[in-house]
């Protein structure tokens, strides 16, 4: 396997659908007392090269991250917000591009739209908690699209989320670019735990390139979180290092 490889995914079947921005310096949300659980789990890698844009180089090993958050209050009201990220690099430095996300607040999902350029589907949220095990689901139509579940709770006093930036696909001024977002964070409580998660590939528009292989990390917590600008831009086509643009 060559060592450094990029992505293949298909950016012209993406772009057909990426959502537009408004500008690249959005004013920025802090949400507080977000509660939120993510595990990372390492993928086949040949085939998840497909889920990466050509600009980007796929993580070595592969994996992906699967979010669940439930946000009680923001500008546009609370809402609960699902993701599915793959993890890839814009040059050196370790990102998450965004495959797909659900949400249950139309505002919300209008705002992270134009914002931040999310892919965002509507979608029923939930994040349920006990003192032993979490779960977390996004269902469409009361279909189960998407269900993490960490089981095994244990508390990681001292420790923090790994919160990686965000890089999205997305149209400005009708071009289309990979925004990269990062999300400051100060973290709360937070446990670790096993995971188990079940996908529906069709739904999320993943298809075979998605094969799940070794379970990595689970974590829940809560944490408060800050949306801000954009940081950067890249060509979606065009290897990053030649023409990734930071803003100013």
């Amino acid at each position: 396997m060559p060592m450094h490889r990029y992505g293949c995914g298909n950016v012209e079947a993406w772009i057909a659908s990426a959502p537009a921005i408004a500008t690249l310096k959005p004013e920025p949300w802090t949400l507080k007392g977000v509660r939120t659980m993510e595990a990372r789990c390492e993928v086949d890698d040949d085939p998840a090269d497909a889920l990466v844009p050509p600009s980007l180089r796929p993580a070595m090993p592969a994996y992906v991250s699967v979010v669940v958050s439930r946000i009680p209050e923001s500008p546009a009201g609370p809402f609960g917000l699902a993701e599915l990220r793959v993890a890839a690099r814009v040059g050196p430095r370790p990102t998450f591009f965004l495959l797909k996300s659900f949400c249950d607040n139309e505002a919300a999902r209008q705002e992270l739209t134009s914002r931040w350029g999310y892919r965002v589907s509507p979608g029923e949220v939930t994040l349920k908690e006990d003192h032993y095990r979490a779960v977390g689901t996004a269902a469409v139509g009361g279909k189960a699209v998407l269900q993490f579940t960490l089981s095994h709770r244990t508390p990681l006093p001292g420790t923090r989320f790994n919160q990686l930036p965000t890089v999205n696909l997305c149209k400005l001024d009708g071009t289309a670019i990979l925004a990269g977002l990062a999300i400051e964070s100060n973290f709360g409580a937070n446990d670790k735990g096993q995971q188990h998660v079940t996908l529906d590939h069709e739904a999320l528009g993943v298809g075979n390139a998605l094969r799940l292989l070794n379970p990595t990390a689970a974590t829940v917590g809560v944490t408060d979180w800050t949306m801000g600008a954009i940081e950067f831009t890249v060509d979606p086509a065009q290897p990053a290092e030649q023409t990734m643009k930071f803003v100013a």
